[in-house]
């Protein structure tokens, strides 16, 4: 999307539950704070207020998710999602992945900040392997004739399928994975990242995740040979390294080769998503960028927190981290910078993880000047 000078652009928002509106009322009052103070009165955003969850619920008659949510997003393409409680018996985890669905966000990336201060990106597909579900009991009748056919049909002996059991099919697309690559490309171009690496598990699924690692250095190099000198970077690697190397690497060595991008197949994605957070002290303060063909929604990871509503503990990181990356969306990337800058420093300065909200938004004043 490119944005010209002294143009108003509108962003839908959900507020969300529990700490959802009073984080959501400081991250966008933060958004349009850098706004000014990066371009004056030539950016604008007209915020558009739209319902999901209880609210939505409550308005709606019981509907916790309403068509004309979905409605403005496609329209504007974009939206910034607070934390959204999940009803019982919906359907889905959670109304967030709900929207993922339906609005078609095949894949997401998750950002995280190093000890140093270098962007850290897990990108990943939402749309294949382990967690699309397709899973069996092999004592049902669709286990029993799935196991039946792996045994008389495809001759498979190696594992005693035991009668009380289960099997999951682990589903990669060459499509999928070109798809990531392109993505992991055109966020390496937009961020000015000289790194992307594959991690797989190769060593233990040989077939499914070296599949993975054959389809992407296919379609980086693919990529390469298509575009001209000035439309892909040079610098992206064809690295590709185990999951459990890579962890080791991190665990043994705290030192980084600058802004990386990791892409992997969903289920070690979440593997390396969980080790950052860890690792790098960052639970509930990392956002989520969630896209598809056109359409973008950007939230934060951790859910709506009831117990904090009203409290001083509660920490607005991860929504100001989803403003930094509508920010990129929007081609607003002295913003983007900008806002980048004044969180690490707030951190840094911070340093303690029990800070109050109230020390928290004085701080990021000052650092955002």
């Amino acid at each position: 999307m490119t944005i010209q000078p002294n143009q108003e652009f509108c962003v839908p928002y959900v507020e969300g539950d529990g700490v959802g509106p009073e984080l959501m009322s400081y991250a966008r009052t933060v958004a349009e704070h850098v706004l000014k103070k990066c371009y004056g009165e030539q950016r604008r955003i007209i915020w558009k207020a739209v319902l999901c969850g209880e609210k939505a619920a409550a308005q709606y008659q019981g509907d916790w998710f309403p068509e004309e949510t979905l409605n403005v997003i496609e329209q504007y393409k974009c939206a910034l999602i607070g934390p959204i409680t999940a009803p019982i018996g919906y359907g889905f985890k959670s109304l967030n992945v709900a929207l993922r669905h339906e609005l078609g966000l095949r894949a997401s990336y998750t950002r995280y900040v190093s000890h140093n201060g270098n962007s850290l990106y897990v990108l990943r597909d939402n749309s294949e392997d382990l967690p699309i579900k397709l899973e069996w009991q092999t004592d049902s009748f669709d286990g029993n004739l799935l196991a039946t056919f792996l045994k008389e049909e495809l001759g498979v002996n190696k594992v005693p399928l035991a009668e009380k059991s289960v099997m999951a099919l682990k589903y990669i697309s060459e499509s999928g994975v070109d798809m990531l690559i392109f993505s992991a490309i055109e966020l390496a171009k937009s961020r000015n990242i000289k790194r992307i690496t594959i991690v797989h598990h190769a060593n233990s699924l040989p077939i499914s995740e070296g599949s993975v690692v054959r389809w992407a250095l296919s379609s980086i190099k693919r990529y390469s040979q298509n575009s001209d000198e000035n439309s892909l970077p040079k610098y992206v690697d064809d690295i590709a390294i185990d999951v459990c190397s890579l962890l080791q690497f991190f665990t043994q060595n705290r030192t980084e080769q600058g802004d990386t991008i990791y892409i992997s197949a969903n289920y070690l994605a979440t593997i390396l998503n969980e080790y950052f957070t860890g690792s790098l002290g960052q639970i509930n303060k990392v956002s989520q960028t969630n896209f598809g063909n056109d359409i973008c929604i950007f939230e934060p990871k951790h859910g709506p927190l009831h117990s904090l509503v009203g409290s001083d503990e509660i920490t607005p990181v991860a929504l100001i981290n989803a403003v930094v990356s509508l920010f990129y969306h929007l081609d607003c990337f002295d913003a983007a910078n900008c806002l980048t800058k004044g969180l690490f420093e707030a951190e840094k300065s911070l340093k303690d993880n029990n800070i109050s909200f109230k020390q928290f938004q004085e701080t990021l004043a000052l650092t955002l000047g």
